[in-house]
């Protein structure tokens, strides 16, 4: 074996496991962008109220 043939192979048996775990989690990704998008929503449009409420 040639030194950089073991490099090449691992390198290439890396990238796989990269994108099989990378496919294996960004649907978790976007659901945890969309539940902090969705609480940072919520949490503007509450305290907007909020302080309508409390001028009011």
């Amino acid at each position: 074996m040639d030194f950089r043939d073991i490099i090449i192979g691992d390198w290439q048996l890396f990238q796989d496991f990269m994108w099989n775990f990378v496919f294996s989690i960004w649907p978790v990704v976007v659901i945890f962008i969309a539940v902090a998008a969705f609480g940072y929503l919520l949490e503007v449009t509450t305290g907007a109220l909020s302080n309508m409420f409390k001028r009011g």
